[in-house]
């Protein structure tokens, strides 16, 4: 019995489907089924399957419209799953719980499951020189696919993330199946396989599989055919932005004269491979420089400084664990700690901690520990963060590699350790991965986290993690824990080793002003300073704030300081300026001047009281411009627009008309046409809704489309013609003025329009051209654009036939102006229909939870826009000059120029009017307002990024959070306060 979603969703019994019921409650089922064991909620599994009339109706109305069906589908899926539940010996399946509902499911059950491990299993072979093995299990994998994942529910909004994962893991299952058939010298049944030729065609931009189909070749004896591939690659790589080293390497192998060597072939690096010795030498050079990192930390921390803070660690479960590790250990005494690590008979160790306890710290003294005493026989201990790991994709030795390429590049100096030294070290098992900060990894992946990591350790291997222990229990009751491990939880403070810890970092100098402070924590062990320094990161506190001119002895005030919490909140209000301050971080702060400590902190506390007022904990870029007035809401998003269109129009008109008209006449036409771009822009602006979410295309989505595109390009359209008719007919009479004014409204109503279609997404987005998983979705999107170009070019041509009809009649002359006529208008219609569907197909969002950085997404987001402001730009112009082109003027040249001219004026509208509903634009011009009122900094991502390195933010994905919430909320009342 198994639950299939490598192809059509079915439910398989005894080999037989079950039958599943009509279309719609499919989806009900399929989205259960991806949030398999979860309680999803009754309003958002109406909105995920009827997510089409979600854009229509409020999540209330909807849910009241649809309460009743979705009750209907949920009982007869519950007589459908009778026989399932029965034979894997359940009652039930499906429950309905707190308002929502539940589907019950063991992963086991779902093909996707084991689909997944065994390409991990697949990798973990590759990776230690099986190729046999990582063959037999890639190909039950593959074998395991029967068509698009979920079927014809691939393009549903509730499954995209899901089925996209699911086809970069079998990306990287093909990737690794060629590399294995390299690897076993069949090659000529690599490049014989029909499969794998289709594979490239559907992944045609991965370098690794053309890579391997070269070197196939190559080794079949047709060199001349892997030179062709070579540069078809190239070719195809570089046409989507993209680099193609390892192929660009080959090919100049490949071409190379006879006497520059032999070529070998078997992996994409040059260089030979590192031998025994060169890999001895790269794991001691290893272990040396991250001895000096993380030494150099420790200084910069001041964790010696007398010594660590003496945290203990007991083991949860004293009993199973070695003698060398059932005593209680201390951070201030790491040897003991390394020593009993490496008593352990499977050196696996988990360190759980609350916030603040010290886990990152004992995971640093533990790494330079380790590294200190490791002889050539041992791993290097390697200390990383898990936040980068997309586990789910990504197999451990693949992150590892990639890690250990980023973060010490010595090791690619094939020179001195050969060609494949950081490969080698990982697949032999010479790396010690010491991962700190399982919790700061997305709920939902940490679970996922610890399978993978289970599924890629062998029984001999060695890791540590660290983690907060709620997250760390509820990922292992979800999936698993980490197999083997022995576990240790840190236990507060006590009172005798805090004022010992205080006592060794004043000094004997200092000690009289601490007396108070010794006083109060030795007389009352219970009182609010003793409780507050059972945590060590207020231990932490303590010593570093007080650690210069202030008097501690004011920490011993009862009458001021009543319980522990208002002591807290005095300690991190100092917080800030301390950490600021430290000499570790003053070369940073030079070279970011103006950054004081008072000045970061009050940065620090705008940003803690804007994400209060969000209701979020995460810090996001793109949400910046809720903190500047004008951008937060459409009207006055829209008149800040309409000014800057009507400045930039000006600019971009001004240097051209000037000199063709003199300086008066040519200013009144430059003035006149930034007044109509500007009433254009707020007219537009003020029709504008958010667009649907980005590349999702449901049943009702492209007809909601095409209603906000005519809504706003006819708002738009119409008080941009008017102007300009108004202008004309003052000059030239009302004939013109009808004349111009029509072509001009109409023209630019589809500008409009296209630029709303694509335009209005506040959330950062990135551009994907790839066919997989939606052609579908292209073709839907191009039949709208088709249709809707035709009929509004139809339209706009039997307007402006009947404008030219009205002022034929009064004996007006038109040749002087540009005039769209029936089959102009068609055109027009047709390429910008077309272009927008195209535009807005390509278009998909980031997953924020699950993209590298922050800066990463804004890259993304950045470099998409920009791409859609060059294709606007020029579909604009083609359709303007097309329109020109076959127009009733007989000048050809002039024609081409004034299409080219009015192109180029009306994607300058476009960039400006509805760049402020994209994300970047929006965040750039946020960025500028509160760096010049003083309440950000210009480099606004570096000062994350330095809040990040000192201690006071974490990243949890594509997000920063405040480090410790405590310091958030403290923050956040300074805001509030300050007004």
């Amino acid at each position: 019995m198994r639950f299939q979603v490598l192809g059509p969703l079915a439910i398989i019994l005894d080999g037989t489907p079950i039958p599943l019921g009509p279309p719609v409650q499919r989806r009900v089922l399929a989205a259960l089924l991806l949030r398999r064991n979860e309680t999803v909620a009754r309003r958002a599994l109406i909105a995920e399957v009827w997510s089409a009339d979600a854009e229509v109706f409020t999540p209330m109305e909807l849910e009241e419209r649809k309460r009743g069906v979705l009750f209907t589908y949920i009982a007869r899926l519950r007589a459908a799953l009778e026989p399932v539940a029965a034979a894997m010996g359940e009652d039930a399946l499906l429950f309905t719980e707190d308002n929502g509902y539940r589907l019950a499911v063991a992963d086991k059950y779902v093909d996707e499951t084991e689909f997944r491990g065994l390409v991990l299993l697949g990798h973990a072979a590759l990776d230690a020189g099986q190729p046999a093995a990582a063959t037999q299990h890639l190909d039950i994998a593959l074998e395991m696919w029967h068509g698009e994942p979920m079927g014809d529910l691939s393009t549903e909004p509730f499954a995209l993330e899901n089925t996209a994962r699911l086809d970069a893991v079998r990306l990287s299952a093909i990737e690794a199946w060629a590399d294995a058939q390299l690897r076993l010298r069949r090659h000529r049944d690599l490049v014989a396989a029909a499969g794998f030729r289709r594979w490239m065609l559907r992944y045609p931009s991965s370098e690794r599989l053309r890579h391997a189909f070269a070197v196939a070749l190559h080794r079949s004896g047709r060199t001349a055919a892997a030179v062709s591939a070579c540069r078809e690659g190239i070719d195809h790589l570089a046409d989507g932005g993209a680099t193609a080293a390892s192929l660009q390497q080959l090919l100049d192998e490949l071409t190379a004269p006879p006497a520059a060597g032999a070529v070998s072939l078997a992996r994409p690096s040059p260089a030979a491979p590192s031998t025994a010795g060169l890999l001895d030498a790269a794991a001691e050079a290893l272990s040396r420089v991250i001895r000096w990192q993380w030494q150099a930390e420790v200084a910069v921390r001041q964790l010696p400084d007398p010594h660590p803070i003496p945290v203990r660690w007991l083991p949860s479960d004293p009993d199973g664990v070695p003698a060398d590790i059932r005593g209680v250990l201390r951070t201030d005494v790491i040897e003991p700690v390394a020593t009993a690590f490496q008593a352990l008979h499977r050196r696996r160790l988990v360190v759980l901690g609350p916030a603040g306890s010290g886990k990152s710290t004992l995971a640093m003294l533990l790494t330079v520990e380790l590294a200190t005493r490791r002889r050539p026989d041992e791993p290097v201990p390697v200390l990383l963060s898990l936040d980068s790991w997309q586990s789910g994709e990504e197999h451990l030795h693949t992150w590892l590699r990639r890690r250990l390429a980023e973060e010490y590049p010595v090791l690619l100096d094939a020179g001195r350790f050969g060609g494949s030294a950081i490969a080698d070290l990982v697949a032999d098992r010479r790396i010690l991965p010491i991962l700190d900060g399982l919790d700061e990894l997305p709920a939902r992946r940490r679970s996922a986290a610890l399978r993978a990591l289970n599924r890629s350790l062998l029984a001999t291997d060695s890791v540590v993690l660290t983690s907060r222990p709620d997250e760390y229990q509820a990922a292992a009751a979800e999936g698993e824990p980490l197999a083997g491990a022995t576990t240790i939880e840190s236990l507060p403070v006590r009172v005798r080793d805090a004022v010992g810890y205080l006592r060794a970092s004043t000094g004997p100098a200092r000690a009289e002003r601490w007396a108070p402070v010794f006083t109060e924590l030795s007389g009352r062990p219970d009182g609010p300073l003793a409780t507050a320094l059972t945590n060590p990161l207020a231990l932490m506190m303590t010593r570093l704030v007080y650690g210069g001119s202030l008097d501690p002895a004011e920490l011993a005030d009862s009458g001021r300081f009543t319980d522990r919490t208002a002591i807290e909140g005095h300690l991190l209000g100092l917080l800030v300026p301390t950490l600021v301050e430290l000499d570790g971080h003053r070369q940073a702060r030079t070279r970011l001047r103006g950054w004081e400590a008072a000045t970061f902190q009050g940065w620090l506390a705008f940003l803690a009281g804007l994400t209060h007022r969000q209701g979020t904990y995460s810090i996001m870029w793109w949400r910046l411009p809720e903190a500047v007035g004008p951008l937060a809401g459409r009207t006055g998003r829209s008149v800040v627009a309409a000014v800057l269109t009507a400045l930039v129009g000006l600019l971009v008109i001004a240097p051209t008309a000037l000199p063709a008209y003199g300086v008066g006449p040519g200013l009144l036409i430059s003035l006149k046409h930034c007044l109509a771009y500007g009433l254009g822009t707020l007219a537009a602006g003020l029709r504008t809704d958010p667009s649907p979410a980005a590349g999702a295309v449901g049943r009702d989505r492209p007809r909601r489309i095409l209603t906000g595109a005519l809504r706003t390009g006819l708002a738009g359209g119409a008080a941009l013609g008017a102007i300009e008719g108004i202008g004309k007919a003052i000059q030239a009479g009302a004939g013109q003025g009808v004349i111009t004014g029509t072509a001009y409204g109409l023209g630019m109503s589809v500008a409009f329009g296209m630029g709303a279609v694509i335009a209005a997404v506040p959330s950062p987005t990135t551009t994907d051209l790839s066919l997989r998983l939606r052609g579908r979705a292209l073709l839907r999107m191009l039949g709208w654009g088709l249709a809707a170009g035709a009929a509004v070019g139809l339209a706009i041509g039997a307007a402006s036939q009947a404008a030219l009809a009205i002022v034929g009649r009064g004996g007006v002359v038109v040749e002087e102006d540009l005039v769209i006529g029936f089959f102009p208008g068609l055109t027009f219609g047709l390429v910008a229909g077309v272009a927008s569907a195209l535009i807005h197909w390509s278009r998909q969002p980031v997953v924020v939870e699950e993209a590298h950085s922050l800066r990463s997404t804004l890259v993304a987001d950045r470099r998409q826009y920009l791409a859609l402001l060059g294709m606007v730009t020029a579909t604009i112009m083609v359709a303007f000059t097309l329109g020109a082109v076959i127009s009733v003027r007989a000048d050809l040249a002039s024609n081409v120029r004034r299409g080219i001219q009015a192109g180029l004026a009306g994607s300058v509208v476009l960039a400006v009017a509805f760049g402020f509903t994209a994300a970047w634009p929006r965040y750039q011009v946020a960025r500028a307002w509160l760096a010049l009122n003083r309440r950000l900094p210009w480099r606004f991502l570096a000062f994350l990024e330095e809040s990040h390195r000192i201690g006071v933010l974490r990243r949890v994905g594509a997000t920063y959070q405040f480090r410790h919430v405590t310091l958030q909320d403290h923050l956040a009342a300074r805001d509030e306060a300050a007004g």
